[in-house]
Parts: structure tokens; sequence; C-alpha cells
């Protein structure tokens, strides 16, 4: 069976009026494995007060679509998917504040207390 995958994404109204980049991102793959074909998508809304917001739902999509393909080429069964992903996500974000150099111990006490 051959799958076509179209997606696109567009900036909106408010977004070009006011100068403010797209903010979301989505990532689409399919692929075989063991003779049964699947797709993977995912969409990341960015958050409009947040600046460079884009960056996150970038990072968001690429390591969550990269993280269910390996997961089924690992021979996880789908079902069990949903909780090692969030394992996963919690991780890659601890790793990615972990090697952020915060200009104080103060900044970085106050950046884990934002809601």
């Amino acid at each position: 069976m051959e799958l076509t995958i179209c997606s696109a994404k567009v900036t909106g109204r408010s977004h070009i009026k006011s100068g403010i980049n797209c903010q979301d991102n989505l990532k689409v793959v399919g692929f075989v494995f063991q003779e049964k074909q699947y797709v993977v998508g995912v969409i990341a809304d960015g958050c409009s007060e947040g600046t460079n917001s884009e960056v996150g739902s970038a990072l968001a999509v690429h390591f969550i679509v990269w993280s269910v393909r390996q997961l089924i080429l690992e021979g996880v069964e789908l079902e069990h998917i949903p909780i090692i992903l969030y394992q996963r996500v919690v991780d890659f974000l601890r790793d990615i504040v972990k090697k952020h150099r915060f200009p104080s111990a103060r900044l970085r006490t106050s950046f884990y207390r934002v809601n």
C-alpha cells in the first residue's frame, strides 16, 4: 500500500500583523517495520507569550517523532508507548535545563518555580 503524507502550517493573521513568528510546529514520518506500515505525526502548539517558543515546539515535534519511531523499532507495543514517551520527554527537557547556564543560582531556582 502506497501512502502519501502531506502537511502544512500557516502563520495566523494576528501573528503577521504583530510581526510574531509562527510558533506552531508539526512533523509526520512514515516508515515500514516488520512488514507493517506506520505513520507518526506530532503537532506542538507554541505559546504566543513565550520568547522563541517556536524553538521549543520544533524540538518537541522532532524529539517525539524520533522517540516514537525508536520505540516501535525496539519492539515496544503501541499501548505502552505513551507512558514510556512521557518519561523520555521529561528526561529530555530536564537534560536541556541542566545544560543551560543560568547567570545565578537564584535565576535557576526562579526558573523552576514558574508555572
